[in-house]
């Protein structure tokens, strides 16, 4: 169970900076090419437009969709994990946009990290690990919280 975990982000972990440096990439290729002809008014613009857009969506889906992941997700997930009721911290919805809002706010250029919400789609992937059927033995433990 725990390889199948630390396989599990770290495939995750590695797809996030993936796409956070294609859109950076993007970001900074179209900007150049702008500045190059000599359009730095309309490279500004773009570059500003992009940034903004892209946290823009990742405050979007984190007010409105996943209402669970807001925050680093570290203190989350000891408050979950010590009995706490911190509701929708484990679940589909804030899994995704976990992933999704941290890879544009960091490429939109925020300065955040993504160490504590991996922590934090670490723990929802070990919930959906511990619910796969072969891990029945784990199960019981697992719904008495």
């Amino acid at each position: 169970m725990h390889v199948l975990l630390g396989i599990f982000v770290g495939f995750i972990g590695f797809l996030m900076d993936f796409v956070e440096m294609m859109l950076v990439w993007i970001k900074d290729n179209n900007t150049q090419k702008l500045i190059e002809k000599d359009n730095v008014t309309v490279s500004w613009l773009f570059y500003t437009f992009f940034s903004v857009l892209l946290v823009l969506l990742a405050t979007i889906m984190t007010i409105y969709w996943g209402v669970g992941s807001p925050g680093s997700g570290v203190a989350e997930v000891i408050g979950y994990i010590n009995g706490v009721n911190y509701p929708l911290t484990i679940d589909f919805r804030t899994f995704l946009t976990k992933i999704v809002g941290v890879v544009f706010a960091v490429a939109g250029g925020l300065a955040v990290g993504k160490e504590g919400p991996l922590a934090h789609i670490g723990a929802n992937v070990g919930a959906a690990i511990v619910s796969l059927p072969s891990f029945e033995f784990c199960q019981n433990d697992y719904k008495k919280r």
